[in-house]
């Protein structure tokens, strides 16, 4: 194990000389940063650009810790703690109570298993905020598709051209107002693509307390 400090921060890193034409980094739950990096760059070159963009690699370095682990004993489930319990030959997850109950008890499988289910679970709120909101006077929402899939750079994205939107699926370890939030802010930019002042204006329509939300999902997502 190797370490590079930014910020005064000792990080931990490994790394990986390939055939790869570019170098990749990726930030792990327990804090290291995994570099897969060209033979064409040195290891020197290499840390003089972490160094040169601290800021960056601290700040997605610290999102990737602070995500809830589905290898935990504790599971987050719409804000609320489970306490996860493996169960073999069983073919559902199941709630009970405060307890999540797995059908496997192999590592890999059940991250499988709660990827496929958390992304559906996930489907389903949206469109039920879909159905909320279809008849609402200030947005159109016809032709809108949905897509949700894991991610540590933003909580959601639109395309105001193809109509798709795409909604973090790890937003499903939050209460749930907080998918609502970042649903109806990616639906403004169906209207108005940048962040000026009618998108504000339109986004304070359909949700009155937005900046608090944002707020206080910048301090439960980062923190």
């Amino acid at each position: 194990m190797s370490f590079v400090t930014l910020q005064n921060q000792e990080i931990p890193y490994t790394i990986t000389f390939k055939k790869n034409k570019n170098t990749y980094f990726r930030f792990l739950h327990n804090g290291t940063i995994q570099i897969n990096a060209s033979k064409r760059q040195s290891l020197s070159d290499i840390i003089k650009y972490m160094e040169l963009h601290d800021k960056v690699f601290l700040l997605k370095r610290s999102k990737v810790m602070n995500i809830p682990k589905k290898n935990s004993d504790i599971y987050l489930f719409w804000g609320k703690e489970y306490h996860v319990i493996l169960v073999e030959n069983a073919t559902d997850i199941l709630f009970a109570e405060n307890q999540v109950l797995l059908p496997i008890n192999i590592v890999d499988q059940k991250n499988s298993v709660l990827a496929k289910f958390e992304k559906a679970q996930m489907l389903e709120y949206i469109n039920q905020l879909h159905q909320e909101y279809i008849n609402n006077p200030y947005i159109k929402l016809q032709n809108v598709k949905y897509k949700t899939n894991y991610t540590t750079s933003r909580h959601g994205s639109c395309n105001a051209k193809t109509r798709i939107i795409h909604i973090n699926t790890n937003l499903i370890h939050y209460d749930k107002q907080f998918t609502k939030y970042v649903y109806l802010h990616e639906i403004c930019h169906l209207n108005e693509q940048n962040h000026q002042a009618p998108f504000y204006d339109l986004l304070a329509k359909l949700l009155p307390n937005h900046k608090t939300l944002k707020q206080q999902l910048k301090q439960i997502y980062h923190n």
